[in-house]
């Protein structure tokens, strides 16, 4: 039976065949044989073809062997009052287009929508532990949504009511959904690798014409490291020539591609740009740099390749939340290039409080496969581990217990995945409390945060206290009259300080709120209305989470987790940061971050 599905949809002059068959050549050449791989391009690419090759993928179990689906073509966004909480508010509802999507008649539209996909995706991912899913087209990070309970009654409905209306319109969007609703995170073991962001757009090489993503994938993946590398040189390679295309990759980033072996990468690629007369890594606290670590110099676009001898070293002389200043041994002409991590140097420590000795052993040893170390000598604390009553307690930089598990049989990954997190937390609490102010934008909108409740958002004064299955919001109003359009990403920071972005599940971690606010939506805004759940690892009580709401006057991609934003301090609701010239360009990109503290009550949940 195959185990690849390739897509081509061609519609309009959209090259894609070319880009299938050289998707093709490169998996029967590497991954799979070549009677493995089904095809759907030209007249079989249609809405009830590619249904039924998704289905074909689904109705058979194939345990570890790799399973891939790519899909090769346009991608659409629809945007509808449906779903919308307030009167004149609309959702944006991506879907794949066919190549028969002409064929639509009043009554039934030949497109996919991204509900669809991402149903008979989770039906392959329930069958299929090595799933890679590979979109090259435009509001790609959009598509899938594994997480989100898209089979239940409501949702169905509501799926054939929006066919219904967008049958006149050809064209389509998605739901706004509930996030990790159903028995396991899909999400968590599907690679999804996609060419653009849920708002953005793919484009074609201006030279051969083809989809432009896919022939810098394939030529990355000529490194077998691991998806987070690949998809780090695509984007270098893409944005060589198109510079707001923001290819991305999701889940299980760290496998290698096409297996189940996952394990950070050796050495780490980063982007180095000139910001006025810095030469600066575009990371920082955020994404674990420290002082110590070396780098070296990779100029020109072949990141991928063995390091050149004449590449420059580099090590970090000031490290900031979101970036880092970095000190070269040599001058440095060729900006923008990348810089490859050689080198880990001491992190922040975590204090291990634990008398029995070969426990205390185990827990330095999860210290350590975190890239931490445990407290022998002084230094900046970023956990705190204590273990009593048969219990191991972890606590945060700023000493709030984050996970209680037990101490026997000691959670290995558990414990590890979530040192990580602190330490990403460390650089995001210093980012959030800073107190270094920068300038003032003009605002030219009103931001309403709160929960939820039947009349609308609930903005009364203090803070907000919830329990889980509760729903806070996010309203967004331009005030200005149609310009500039408005951007806006949401995240939301746990009690078990996992960062997440508020939005209707994997495919768009980058929060799709790429909402056109015109002159019609100023007295009606737009609202995002988001459920709250609990952390299994934390006992009844009081934990202080937080919603960052990030806006801005034109796009920008946002991953705090992934690719932490180009900003400095905010320390308060109402102040704005400044966004320093990217990419060469000699000038201010600015967006205000506001914070909103509230209270995760988990003492009536029943135990």
């Amino acid at each position: 039976m195959p185990r690849a599905l390739l897509i081509g949809a061609s519609y309009g002059d959209l090259d894609v065949g070319s880009s299938v068959d050289t998707a093709h050549a490169w998996l029967s050449g590497h991954v799979l044989a070549d009677a493995q791989i089904e095809r759907l391009v030209g007249p079989q690419a249609t809405r009830d073809g590619i249904l039924a090759g998704l289905r074909r993928l689904g109705d058979e179990d194939h345990g570890d062997a790799p399973v891939v689906v790519y899909y090769a073509g346009h991608g659409l966004l629809y945007r509808s009052p449906m779903g919308a909480v307030e009167h004149g508010a609309h959702v944006a509802y991506p879907l794949l287009v066919p190549g028969d999507i002409d064929d639509t008649t009043g009554e039934t539209l030949h497109a996919v929508f991204a509900s669809e996909l991402s149903r008979e995706l989770r039906r392959i991912a329930r069958r299929a532990r090595n799933l890679t899913v590979i979109l090259d087209c435009c509001h790609a990070s959009g598509m899938v949504r594994l997480d989100d309970e898209v089979e239940d009654d409501s949702a169905v409905e509501q799926e054939r009511a929006l066919h219904r209306e967008a049958s006149a319109r050809i064209a389509g969007k998605r739901k706004l959904g509930v996030r990790g609703v159903g028995d396991e995170r899909l999400s968590d073991r599907v690679v999804v690798v996609v060419a653009s962001s849920a708002g953005g757009r793919a484009y074609l090489d201006p030279v051969t014409r083809r989809m432009a993503f896919t022939e810098a994938l394939l030529a990355s993946l000529a490194t077998r490291s691991s998806w987070d590398a690949v998809v780090a040189t695509t984007r270098a390679r893409v944005q060589e020539v198109w510079p707001i295309q923001q290819p991305a990759v999701f889940g299980p980033r760290f496998r290698r591609p096409f297996t189940l072996d996952e394990q950070l990468p050796e050495h780490e690629l980063y982007r180095v740009e000139r910001v006025g007369d810095d030469i600066v890594l575009m990371a920082g606290a955020l994404r674990q740099i420290h002082l110590g670590d070396r780098f070296e110099l990779i100029p020109g676009a072949g990141v991928g390749e063995s390091p050149a001898s004449a590449s420059i070293a580099a090590q970090p002389r000031l490290i900031e939340p979101d970036r880092t200043l970095l000190w070269a041994s040599a001058g440095v002409e060729v900006l923008p290039c990348h810089a490859r991590r050689i080198h880990r140097g001491c992190g922040p420590v975590v204090e291990v409080a634990c008398a029995e000795r070969s426990l205390r052993g185990a827990l330095s040893d999860l210290v350590a496969a975190a890239g931490l170390r445990v407290a022998d000598v002084a230094g900046e604390v970023a956990a705190r581990i204590e273990v009593r009553d048969g219990h191991v307690n972890v606590h945060d930089c700023l000493g709030a217990l984050v996970l209680l598990a037990p101490s026997e049989p000691l959670s290995a990954d558990e414990l590890v995945r979530c040192l990580r997190r602190l330490d990403v937390w460390r650089g995001v609490s210093r980012w959030l409390f800073g107190t270094r102010g920068e300038p003032a934008l003009g605002r030219c909108y009103d931001l309403r945060w709160g929960a939820l409740t039947s009349s609308g958002i609930d903005t009364a004064a203090g803070i907000v206290r919830v329990l889980p299955g509760a729903s806070l919001a996010v309203s967004l109003v331009n005030l200005d009259r149609g310009a500039p359009e408005l951007y806006a990403h949401a995240f939301r920071i746990g009690a078990d300080r996992e960062i997440r972005a508020w939005s209707a599940g994997t495919g768009a971690r980058f929060f799709a709120a790429h909402q056109r606010i015109d002159v019609a939506d100023l007295q009606a805004g737009s609202v995002h209305a988001h459920r709250i759940d609990a952390p299994p690892s934390l006992p009844p009580g009081a934990y202080c989470e937080w919603t960052l709401v990030c806006v801005a006057n034109e796009a920008f991609e946002l991953d705090i987790a992934a690719t932490p934003p180009m900003a400095r301090t905010s320390p308060r609701a109402g102040e704005h940061t400044s966004w320093p010239a990217a990419r060469g360009q000699q000038r201010a990109r600015r967006f205000d971050v506001a914070v909103f503290p509230y209270i995760l009550d988990l003492a009536a949940l029943p135990r």
